[in-house]
């Protein structure tokens, strides 16, 4: 049994059918099965009859399709950077294309002669994380020299949250400042962190600091600001000048 989404009813009183069908609008629904409202208690507005006018349809096959729109991004990318070049502090497109290869296997090479291996678990606006055996790798674009990743690697072009649990989408809907402002990977995502924002989900864990002079400072990571990194180590509190980093790990996650 169907009913009708403009006039609520199994025989239909808005005529907008087919004359020998009893489904008379463009969208059918089981009589059976109760419109939630999107999680709300309040009833959604009455629905308005609307033209609807279908998306013009390509000639191309669906694959070719899709390789054509994939190439029209990647111009636009390159478009966009090159419109930025003149602003070289602006580093959220540099972020946005790396957050495209979230869980690929990368190969960093870093300023100090060192190289990182391992999935890259996200970017920020200065910084890229690597994710390896147990350790979280943290690397400022500054002293990255350059990045690997197989390009036959599937990346994953889906639009975010498209497969998100409607409560998730209806908090993003109606509460987003609250909402997203409490998960630092949403923050991230929206409007990107810094390095020093983003250790702050980290305090009190073990941390090991690499140096441009090739030093290795172990300790407890407890403060970050714009200026130092503050790690409680053996001898006690140590502060670290960001510009003397060459790259960071949080050590023992499995623990």
């Amino acid at each position: 049994m169907t009913i009708c989404l403009i006039c609520h009813k199994e025989s239909c009183t808005c005529k907008r059918g087919h004359p020998k069908s009893r489904i008379c609008c463009v969208e059918v629904q089981s009589a059976k099965v109760q419109n939630d409202h999107f999680g709300s208690p309040f009833p959604c507005p009455e629905q308005f009859p609307t033209k609807r006018f279908s998306s013009p349809n390509s000639p191309l096959p669906p694959e070719l399709l899709d390789e054509l729109q994939r190439c029209i991004e990647v111009a636009n990318d390159l478009l966009r950077s090159l419109g930025n070049q003149r602003n070289p502090n602006n580093m959220r497109r540099l972020q946005l294309q790396l957050l495209q290869l979230q869980g690929i296997p990368i190969k960093a090479t870093v300023d100090c002669q060192k190289k990182v291996s391992g999935l890259l678990g996200t970017a920020g606006r200065d910084f890229v994380q690597i994710n390896t055996h147990g350790q979280f790798v943290f690397i400022l674009y500054e002293q990255l020299i350059s990045l690997e990743w197989d390009q036959d690697a599937k990346l994953d072009h889906e639009p975010e949250f498209l497969k998100t649990d409607k409560e998730t989408r209806r908090q993003m809907v109606f509460n987003f400042g609250e909402f997203v402002g409490k998960r630092p990977e949403l923050v991230n995502l929206f409007f990107g962190l810094t390095l020093q924002q983003y250790l702050m989900d980290f305090l009190g864990k073990k941390i090991l600091i690499k140096t441009i002079d090739h030093y290795n400072i172990k300790g407890i990571l407890s403060n970050s600001d714009g200026v130092r990194v503050q790690i409680m180590t053996q001898n006690g509190l140590q502060e670290i000048d960001w510009g003397t980093i060459c790259y960071m790990e949080i050590m023992d996650l499995r623990a």
